[in-house]
């Protein structure tokens, strides 16, 4: 069973932005099998349900708001640990500025956009 390391709803690397044909090396793998043996591949394909797209929605807009991935996939799944964080968050002193909101780099902003791409689907 091939599970994913990071949240699922985060992009991967499609057909359309890889180099090499990502099904050459399933197909060398069958034709050095002998005539007389067989083999099969079952692929099980199945629609997401809706609360990901949710998830991976909230956080592409957290992120957007300017965020650090980590703080807006906390925001975006809720519970104790944004309420809490949110709790005892230092506020600024009265005199001071606001704290400089976070600025994406350009990878994050590409993530940003992997994220409403493929929770568009």
């Amino acid at each position: 069973m091939l599970k994913y390391k990071r949240p699922d709803f985060l992009p991967i690397k499609t057909y359309k932005k890889m180099e090499a044909d990502p099904l050459n090396s399933l197909t060398n793998a069958l034709s050095k099998i002998d005539e007389k043996d067989g083999a099969a591949i079952q692929l099980v394909i199945r629609s997401a349900p809706p609360s990901w797209r949710k998830l991976g929605a909230k956080v592409a807009s957290k992120m957007q708001q300017g965020k650090k991935f980590e703080d807006a996939l906390k925001d975006a799944k809720g519970g104790f640990g944004a309420f809490f964080s949110k709790a005892f968050k230092s506020k600024p002193k009265e005199g001071q500025m606001g704290q400089e909101q976070y600025k994406l780099s350009p990878m994050e902003e590409e993530m940003v956009k992997g994220i409403e791409e493929k929770a568009s689907k």
